[in-house]
């Protein structure tokens, strides 16, 4: 027997109705709530009253770095921009000093500030990374490094203040309390930004300076005991002792 046979097809029934569709309803305009039965939104905000931050809150400030405006970005073209270029060292370095304290130096190339630092126009700060030791042998070898760096550091400014000597005229001036002070003034600055104790800085400071001081007093102790004989004008005598 043929399958056909066995199962014969179905008759087609009626045909089928489809449910009837409604129109779509036009949205109802926004009321500004969130929720159903939600009071609608005022049509206008009232502004929002100022906000009254510190003086040392800077949280309002734009974070992005400003775009560079001063072409060629070169230490020559920032000096040229500063009114500089021609002007001695100590101008220099003091209106740089001034300029990468506003916002507009935060956009300063890279290769800007190492060529300012290569012409000792900017100090060569450390990169504020500090280097997480795992034994004690690690941090000792850091601070050896440390050290090493301090020494040379003193060295140089130990022939700038010899430097500095060659500029007086007696032992008395050595002692520059108003210059003293202000130096210790710029370290405490320097130190608040460094996040270390201007107080222990200050201590430091103060030591190293009366050390300083005292090699600038023998200094020109030494000069001033050697210039007459430099400037003395030799006798006959001691002309014809040179002779023999």
């Amino acid at each position: 027997m043929d399958r056909r046979d066995r199962f014969p097809p179905r008759s087609p029934g009626p045909p089928r109705q489809n449910r009837p569709t409604q129109p779509r309803q036009p949205a109802a305009p926004h009321q500004g709530g969130f929720r159903p039965g939600a009071p609608p939104r005022p049509a206008t905000r009232a502004p929002k009253p100022p906000v009254e931050r510190a003086p040392n809150d800077f949280r309002h400030m734009d974070k992005r770095a400003p775009r560079w405006e001063i072409q060629p970005p070169t230490a020559e073209g920032l000096l040229r921009a500063l009114g500089v270029e021609e002007a001695g060292f100590a101008a220099q370095y003091r209106a740089v000093r001034n300029f990468v304290r506003l916002p507009a130096a935060r956009g300063m190339p890279s290769g800007l500030r190492s060529e300012l630092r290569q012409r000792n126009l900017l100090p060569r700060r450390g990169n504020g990374r500090v280097m997480e030791c795992a034994t004690l042998e690690d941090a000792r070898a850091n601070i050896d490094r440390v050290d090493e760096q301090l020494v040379d550091l003193l060295a140089e400014r130990g022939a700038y203040v010899r430097q500095a000597a060659g500029f007086k005229q007696s032992p008395e001036e050595a002692a520059a309390p108003r210059r003293v002070e202000q130096v210790i003034a710029g370290v405490r600055g320097f130190a608040r930004d460094s996040s270390i104790d201007p107080d222990l800085v200050e201590r430091v400071y103060r030591t190293m300076i009366d050390g300083f001081t005292e090699l600038e007093r023998a200094d020109l102790a030494s000069r001033e005991g050697s210039e007459p004989a430099l400037l003395a004008t030799p006798t006959r005598a001691g002309a014809d002792d040179e002779q023999d």
